[in-house]
């Protein structure tokens, strides 16, 4: 008998979320040039500020910065 096929559906939020945490990953790595990681750096903010007002609340609650 055949499985059906599962696709697992990410959010928008899921996806920034998970781009954020590599590029974190990344700008930490001291083997990767400092000018890509200075680029990494920019585009993190850039993809910082798509995030939703109400996911930034529920972070800023959970690192107790409100």
């Amino acid at each position: 008998m055949n499985k059906p096929a599962l696709h697992l559906v990410r959010t928008r939020e899921r996806t920034i979320e998970l781009a954020l945490e590599a590029m974190q990953w990344a700008m930490s790595d001291r083997s990767i040039p400092q000018p890509v990681r200075y680029s990494i750096a920019k585009a993190h903010t850039a993809l910082h500020a798509c995030r939703s007002p109400e996911t930034v609340a529920r972070l800023e609650r959970e690192q107790g910065l409100r």
